[in-house]
């Protein structure tokens, strides 16, 4: 099976709030991904989180995962949660590295996909990001 990868990445300023994924290379620019020519599912979803700016020891956050312009018109999927103990003299990572999730999502080609991230912030967050990869295949 061939598959074909879409990546965005995110920042999230306040909690319990759905931030537009942004395109490859910044997190200024949020924006949708088209859905590859010729793939009609999404098989793959691959993450790392990470805290930028701890202003503490610790930093606690689940992810939720909102996609809209899927075939069933939006698919909420639960990240998970990391907690990262650290310092406060630079950036915390997820200790495991990315994770991916194994799933079953129908899409249609050429369809325009938004990928929306939403963190539920517990204690010391700063600056909490995500990366996103969707794996596609046919």
């Amino acid at each position: 099976m061939a598959m074909t990868y879409r990546h965005r990445n995110g920042a999230v300023t306040d909690g319990n709030t759905w931030y537009l994924m942004a395109l490859d290379g910044t997190l200024a620019t949020p924006g949708p991904l088209t859905v590859p020519q010729g793939m009609n599912r999404i098989t793959q979803i691959i993450v790392g989180f990470g805290d930028i700016a701890p202003t503490g020891a610790v930093s606690d956050e689940g992810y939720i995962l909102k996609l809209t312009g899927v075939a069933d018109g939006e698919a909420i999927i639960n990240l998970g949660a990391s907690t990262l103990h650290g310092t406060t003299k630079g950036n915390l990572g997820s200790p495991w590295g990315a994770q991916r999730y194994d799933v079953d999502i129908p899409v249609k080609p050429n369809a325009i996909l938004s990928p929306y991230i939403c963190a539920t912030l517990g204690v010391d967050t700063s600056a909490p990001q995500l990366d996103l990869t969707l794996g596609f295949s046919t």
